[in-house]
């Protein structure tokens, strides 16, 4: 498959080819996308540790965001939608601690510049911390309109 080079060609690949016992499977999808058109949904607000923007394209399946993180944060522990989320990073670096369903720490891991991770609740809980840079990443949740649970 080529690389894919906007957001709303992402979008719809992911819907053709969605599957509700399997929405991991969609990570080497996301991982086609190579597009810039991601910085149109990227707003930096120094007033918040990170700004979430939803990108305006709707389906029963999946729901896309762009999140632009400030440097020197860390998001609080939460779960997220029945199948998941995939993230991409866009820009920088980020960082992810893994829980458990007892909040205890599992593990600590570097995210690079275009790696896609991977989370749903049976694997636990994360948070999500930027260090030194501000760093970009796309989000996709499935089903959407999920109401995110915050354990700190």
């Amino acid at each position: 498959m080529c690389k894919i080079n906007s957001l709303i060609n992402l979008y719809y690949i992911l819907n053709n080819n969605f599957n509700n016992n399997d929405f991991k499977k969609l990570i080497s999808i996301v991982n086609l996308y190579d597009g810039s058109d991601w910085k149109y949904f990227s707003i930096i607000n120094k007033n918040k540790n990170y700004n979430k923007v939803f990108i305006p394209l709707i389906s029963n399946n999946i729901e896309m965001y762009i999140i632009t993180w400030n440097k020197h944060i860390i998001s609080k522990i939460h779960n997220h939608s029945k199948n998941g989320c995939i993230l991409k990073l866009l820009k920088g670096e980020l960082y992810e601690n893994h829980y458990d369903h007892s909040l205890n720490l599992l593990s600590h891991n570097k995210i690079n510049k275009n790696d896609t991770t991977y989370i749903d609740n049976k694997l636990g809980y994360h948070s999500i911390i930027s260090k030194n840079e501000l760093s970009v990443s796309l989000h996709i949740y499935s089903p959407p309109k999920h109401k995110t649970i915050y354990f700190n």
